[in-house]
């Protein structure tokens, strides 16, 4: 079966599917509506690699989906 592809769609929602897919995007997402915003509180919640939780951020970042803040 071929996986589907969204990121055309016209609907938001449609072309986020793209991004939080992937199971990590999905829990980032999750804690991020139970009001995490840092870094290391993504990291201890998770328990995933510094370097893969950059590259998962910095991908639901570009997609618009999270953003950057001091």
């Amino acid at each position: 079966m071929q996986r589907k592809h969204f990121d055309k769609m016209s609907c938001p929602i449609a072309r986020s599917l793209e991004h939080v897919g992937e199971w990590w995007s999905m829990l980032i997402m999750r804690d991020v509506l139970h009001g995490m915003t840092r870094f290391d509180e993504f990291q201890k919640s998770l328990g995933i690699a510094p370097n893969m939780l950059t590259r998962r951020l910095n991908v639901l970042v570009e997609a618009g989906l999270l953003e950057r803040r001091r």
